[in-house]
């Protein structure tokens, strides 16, 4: 049984650190500008058209990578996801080796690039899923390629084209409820209800038991979804209690104003 937990618990912080800025493979997103000081900027809803579209992907472990890099649009009235690319992906070992990459590209770019259009725009990115920047977020993923570990996600990437308060958030109301039982690594499995279709943004479940919940703060695109709360220490029967009674979900459209339609 302690191995199991043990195992549980590596698997929540891989799972956890995956999708922090300092895990140790990485892709990201942003504009490209002709700048000395910054090669890649984030955009944002009014620029996206003028600006052009550059992505990186950055190893910092001791040993190479190889794999693959994901690149999907998904739309936030209805969480459909549109497949933009799926880039074979080799960075060598650490240091924070990187390589540039078109969101849409077939294939890494290297070190730097000739220009800052290299990738083309925005609009004709965001055209290829009949969206907008504050329509829809760009969900990038770094995972492996091989047989045998094809199974594990590197990192996880969900990337703003516009501010927070720009997107058109469609009305969800999310309902949650944590489980009676204590899994084998620990954990307690908590469920997460959307009422209606579409992208629930940035939910964020919090409880008065100690632990945290793994994920938290995602961009929910599915009616249901199951997360655990993972708590410091051993869980007793009065601490599912707790969690089961002051458990409660919120997200980023319950603190903005409806669409305008």
């Amino acid at each position: 049984m302690k191995g199991q937990v043990i195992g549980g618990r590596w698997k929540i912080m891989h799972n956890f650190l995956r999708q922090a800025a300092y895990a140790d493979v990485y892709a990201g997103c942003g504009a490209a500008v002709a700048s000395s000081e910054a090669g890649v900027l984030a955009a944002d809803g009014t620029s996206t058209g003028k600006l052009a579209p550059l992505c990186y992907l950055r190893n910092d472990s001791p040993l190479p990578f190889s794999g693959a890099v994901v690149v999907s649009l998904i739309a936030l009235a209805s969480g459909e996801l549109t497949k933009v690319a799926e880039i074979s992906a080799e960075v060598g070992a650490g240091g924070a080796a990187a390589s540039l990459f078109c969101p849409d590209g077939d294939s890494l770019l290297g070190s730097t690039v000739s220009s800052v259009a290299t990738c083309g725009n925005f609009t004709s990115l965001l055209a290829s899923a009949g969206c907008e920047p504050t329509t829809c977020f760009l969900d990038v993923r770094v995972k492996a390629t091989t047989e045998a570990r094809d199974d594990v996600l590197y990192a996880h990437n969900e990337l703003l084209l516009a501010a927070p308060f720009q997107l058109q958030l469609p009305q969800i109301k999310l309902s949650v409820s944590a489980a009676a039982a204590v899994n084998d690594d620990g954990s307690v499995s908590v469920a997460v209800q959307a009422d209606s279709t579409g992208v629930a943004a940035y939910v964020w479940l919090s409880t008065l038991a100690a632990g945290f919940f793994e994920p938290n703060g995602f961009m929910l695109a599915e009616r249901y979804k199951t997360i655990k709360f993972m708590p410091f220490g051993t869980l007793s029967a009065d601490g599912v209690a707790l969690l089961q009674a002051s458990v409660r979900v919120e997200h980023l459209g319950e603190h903005l104003p409806p669409p305008v339609t």
